[in-house]
């Protein structure tokens, strides 16, 4: 795997571990304005959680690439549904840049390990 690869699957695991653990513990002031329960909104922490480790396992090991490409496709349906839960409570535009850099960064991540 080349250095962009590990650059950015490292930015996107650091990314999803912080706001995954924010979520986990009630910590990100969006989820009660997003309109989620405490359980919900835990569940997607865990979601992110798990995808932040399965994406370090694909850095980390070349024979375990596959394992950080699924866990970048999920990462990118977690955040297909923030931007849909962003776009139901008619959030502005600077609200949804932290969702959509992601999603930039872990299409980047698949093409890149994908082409390689």
């Amino acid at each position: 795997m080349n250095l962009f690869a590990w650059i950015l699957g490292g930015v996107l695991a650091a990314a999803f571990a912080a706001t995954g653990g924010a979520k986990l513990i009630d910590r990100d002031p969006n989820r009660r304005r997003l309109g989620y329960s405490r359980r919900d909104y835990a569940l997607i922490g865990v979601c992110e959680l798990a995808g932040a480790a399965a994406l370090l396992v694909g850095v980390a090991s070349t024979q375990l690439e596959w394992v950080g490409l699924a866990a970048a496709v999920g990462l990118c349906s977690v955040l297909f549904g923030a931007l849909m839960a962003h776009a139901r409570v008619a959030d502005e535009g600077r609200k949804i840049v932290p969702a959509v850099v992601l999603l930039l960064v872990a299409v980047a991540y698949l093409i890149v390990v994908s082409l390689r």
